[in-house]
């Protein structure tokens, strides 16, 4: 029924000229079945084509599978040992880093870490200081009258009391 049908509708097309065609209602509403139908047998081809490559893969997949089941020990390291270089092939050589930076950082942290080290020990000297100055003039009536630092870095105090 639907062969005759658009075979109508094309006949009709073509001896109007390509023009608009003036069809019944009944006669549109066939078209428009006849298209949906069409489009819904493309979507099940679509879908069916689609499943079939699922099913090839599926295939292959068990065909290997029972491959290597019944393989022999000896095939099995064969086959590792080609997938392992394959894969070497594929991901190719790591490199390893430079000494270079790794002694460039190290340099970098053991600058930084003397400056701590100074400016702690900068810290400790100066709390010291006060530290002493305040319990020179608390005790006894001394008081501090100079303060050295020596090469070595360590401070001499000298009091006096008055």
């Amino acid at each position: 029924m639907a062969r005759k049908v658009k075979a109508k509708l094309a006949k009709e097309e073509r001896a109007s000229g390509g023009g608009e065609v003036l069809q019944s209602e009944s006669a549109k509403l066939v078209g428009e079945l006849i298209t949906l139908r069409d489009e819904s047998e493309k979507k099940g081809e679509d879908q069916s084509e689609g499943k079939r490559v699922a099913v090839v893969n599926e295939k292959k997949q068990a065909l290997e599978m029972r491959d290597r089941a019944l393989e022999r020990i000896g095939e099995t390291r064969k086959r590792n040992e080609e997938e392992r270089a394959e894969k070497k092939k594929t991901v190719g050589k790591k490199r390893r880093r430079s000494g270079g930076d790794i002694l460039e950082w190290l340099k970098e942290r053991a600058e930084s870490d003397l400056e701590i080290k100074k400016q702690e020990i900068k810290e400790k000297r100066e709390a010291t200081t006060t530290a002493i100055c305040s319990n020179a003039t608390a005790n006894d009536g001394y008081v501090l009258t100079t303060t050295t630092t020596t090469n070595a870095g360590s401070t001499v105090f000298s009091t006096k009391r008055e």
